[in-house]
């Protein structure tokens, strides 16, 4: 398989590969890959895969596996650092004044999702702001990528967790809303204060896409859209002509690229290069 879309850079050097550090953002559709040296701290590749509409996190382990290894570097094992941002459907947010921290995550998680199996999901709790989120990520993830990288740590991190926990930190798009749109899912981030609100729905959702599209418009905060999407879309002008203080998103400025970046649609990768 292919990258449709992909960035090099001939002063990649496989013999400093300890010097780079690992991007890997996986979706249950898409996967991307960027690499960024930890010297200069610059970003300069960048891979987008996609894996087709109907592919779940599960069964895209077949396509994953046979990138891997047919790819030129992605086995390597000697990596500065390796970090897996996967985006779960599968959250929970319990107000800090609710949790209990002697209950099992995934208790949480199965009083949302009954129809999950405990022994295929790792459930694992992040406090963000005044609230606990807890998220699931599947097994057979965890099993592919240890498999993959023997004896090495591995930041295994849910994608929006990623999102929180540096948005907050870095106070970017402080008091703002986020639209993120993947192949599959619509995913809402309103930033209050330092707290969290998050939302995720299937993106052909329209009933629920109609209310979120219903909070914003009658909101006062800005709301910047990011994810697979480009100003000149069709979904991009619908949703403008319902919401008047939205603008496409970018990056924050403290991000350092190489010049093969200049092309590159920032709104489309933000928490992989947050």
């Amino acid at each position: 398989m292919e990258p449709i879309f992909k960035i090099t850079d001939d002063r990649f050097d496989s013999e400093l590969i300890d010097q780079y550090d690992l991007v890997v953002e996986w979706q249950d559709s898409r996967l991307k890959i960027a690499l960024k040296n930890k010297k200069n701290g610059i970003f300069f590749w960048f891979e987008d895969y996609f894996l087709g509409n109907y592919s779940t996190f599960d069964n895209s382990i077949i396509d994953i596996s046979k990138i891997f290894n047919s790819h030129q570097f992605l086995k390597a094992n000697f990596w500065n650092s390796i970090t897996f941002l996967i985006d779960t459907p599968l959250f929970v947010k319990i107000e800090n004044i609710f949790f209990d921290s002697h209950i099992p995550a995934i208790d949480y998680l199965k009083a949302v999702f009954p129809q999950i199996i405990e022994s295929e999901i790792r459930a694992e709790a992040i406090e963000i702001g005044d609230s606990h989120f807890v998220f699931g990520i599947s097994e057979n993830i965890f099993t592919f990528l240890s498999e993959t990288y023997q004896n090495k740590t591995i930041n295994i991190k849910p994608k929006l967790a990623h999102l929180a926990e540096t948005l907050t930190k870095k106070g970017f798009l402080s008091n703002s809303n986020l639209l993120i749109l993947n192949d599959k899912w619509f995913d809402l981030i309103i930033i209050s204060d330092g707290n969290f609100s998050i939302k995720k729905m299937p993106f052909l959702s329209n009933e629920i896409k109609r209310k979120y599209i219903e909070l914003l418009r009658h909101g006062n905060q800005k709301t910047y859209l990011y994810g697979e999407i480009t100003p000149f879309s069709h979904v991009y002008k619908k949703i403008k002509s319902e919401i008047d203080n939205i603008e496409i998103g970018k990056l924050p400025s403290g991000n350092r690229f190489s010049q093969y970046f200049e092309e590159m649609p920032e709104q489309r990768h933000l928490s992989l290069f947050l």
